[in-house]
C-alpha cells in the first residue's frame, strides 16, 4: 500500500510514479486498486501528476528501440542520478530520454529515428490523409491529431474532435491511439473515435480492438459493429453500434434518435463558427429543457441553417448577448 503525503508538486509526481508501477508491473490487489481510485479523485492535480507520470513509464518503454546504444546511455545517466526511489527513477528516465535525444541527432540509423507528424482541421473542414504505413485518416471539423511513428510502434494523440481510423496491418508495429480518457489498440482495423469534453466515444466498423480506459488496470477487446464509451477511472460500457448513424459525419449529416438537447447543441457547436449554450433562467426551465430529446437529421453543410432548424423544432430562441449566444425557452 503506498503511504499519502502531502500534496506538494514534487511529493504527488513521486506518489504518482508508486502508482504507475504498482499498477503496471504484477498483478495489483483489489486493495490496491481501491487506493487508487481515491487518490486519483482526490484532485485535477492528482490526475494531472498522474498523467505525466504514465506518459514518462511509456516512453521508457520504448527503449529497446535502440539496443546499440542503450548500455553507453544508461552509464551517462547512472552516474547522474542512481534511481534509489521512485522520484530518483523517473529523474533518471528523463535523463535517459534526453541523451536518447541528443544521440538521435547525429548517430541513430534512420529506421530508429520517430516520424512526428501534426494533422488538424478548422471548424467545418474535413480532411482525408493517408500516411506513411497506408493507413488513413479521415478527419472531422475543429479535430487535431499528433503521429509519432517509431520502428515497434505506430502511436497516435486525438488531442481534440473525431477521426475515423482505417489501419494498415502490421503485426509487429501496434497502433495505438490515446485519447487522454484511454487507449485503443489496433493491428489491421477500422473505428472511429471522437473525444467529447468528459468521455470519448469509440466505434468499430471492421475487425477487432483493445481498449484501456485511464485508471482501471485491464482491457477489452471489442469488435465490429459495436460502440463504447470510455469515463477515466470508469469501466468502458459497451453497446450494439448503429454505424450508418454515428458515423453520417462523414456525409456532413448528424443523425439522433432520442438524444438529450445538450449533446446535440455540443455537437453542432464544432461546426459553428460562433458557439451557443443553454441558459435556463430557472429551475422550471431546467427541467424542461432537459427534458427535451432529438430524432432526425441535421445538415452540418450550413449548420447555423441547421441551428435555425433545431430551435423551431422546439420553440426555442437564441439571445445574442456579446460573444456568448444563448438558447432558451420563448
Amino acid at each position: 500500500m503506498i503511504t499519502m503525503k502531502s500534496s506538494s508538486s514534487d511529493q504527488l509526481l513521486e506518489e504518482a510514479a508508486q502508482w504507475v508501477s504498482v499498477l503496471n508491473t504484477g498483478s495489483p490487489k483489489v486493495a490496491d486498486n481501491q487506493a487508487f481510485l481515491k487518490w486519483i479523485n482526490a484532485s485535477s492535480k492528482h490526475q494531472q501528476a498522474y498523467q505525466k507520470m504514465t506518459e514518462a513509464w511509456q516512453l521508457t518503454s520504448q527503449l529497446d528501440q535502440i539496443p546499440e546504444f542503450i548500455h553507453e546511455i544508461d552509464q551517462n545517466c547512472t552516474q547522474r542520478a542512481a534511481p534509489h526511489n521512485y522520484a530518483h527513477f523517473f529523474a533518471f528516465a528523463a535523463c535517459l530520454l534526453l541523451m536518447i535525444g541528443a544521440f538521435s541527432l547525429n548517430y541513430l540509423p534512420a529506421q530508429y529515428e520517430p516520424q512526428l507528424q501534426s494533422f488538424s482541421t478548422a471548424v467545418g473542414e474535413t480532411k482525408s490523409i493517408t500516411l506513411k504505413d497506408g493507413s488513413v485518416l479521415s478527419l472531422n471539423t475543429d479535430t487535431q491529431i499528433d503521429i509519432r511513428f517509431t520502428a515497434k510502434q505506430r502511436y497516435l494523440k486525438l488531442i481534440k474532435g473525431e477521426a475515423l481510423f482505417d489501419v494498415a496491418s502490421n503485426p509487429d508495429r501496434p497502433f495505438i491511439v490515446n485519447t487522454g480518457d484511454g487507449r485503443v489498440q489496433a493491428v489491421g482495423t477500422a473505428f472511429n473515435i471522437k473525444k467529447q469534453a468528459r468521455t470519448t466515444s469509440v466505434t468499430i466498423t471492421e475487425g477487432v480492438v483493445l481498449i484501456e480506459t485511464n485508471g482501471i488496470n485491464q482491457s477489452i477487446q471489442v469488435t465490429a459493429n459495436h460502440h463504447v464509451v470510455l469515463e477515466p477511472y470508469h469501466t468502458p460500457v459497451v453497446h450494439n453500434a448503429n454505424i450508418g448513424r454515428l458515423l453520417a459525419w462523414q456525409n456532413q449529416q448528424l443523425i439522433y434518435s432520442q438524444a438529450p438537447l445538450k449533446q446535440v447543441i455540443e455537437d453542432l457547436n464544432r461546426y459553428l463558427a460562433v458557439p451557443v449554450s443553454l441558459a435556463p433562467v430557472s429551475t422550471f426551465d431546467t427541467g424542461a429543457i432537459d427534458a427535451l430529446k432529438v430524432d432526425g437529421t441535421l445538415n452540418v453543410n450550413d449548420p447555423e441553417e441547421a441551428l435555425t432548424a433545431l430551435l423551431a423544432s422546439f420553440d426555442l430562441e437564441l439571445v445574442n448577448n456579446g460573444h456568448n449566444p444563448q438558447i432558451r425557452l420563448q
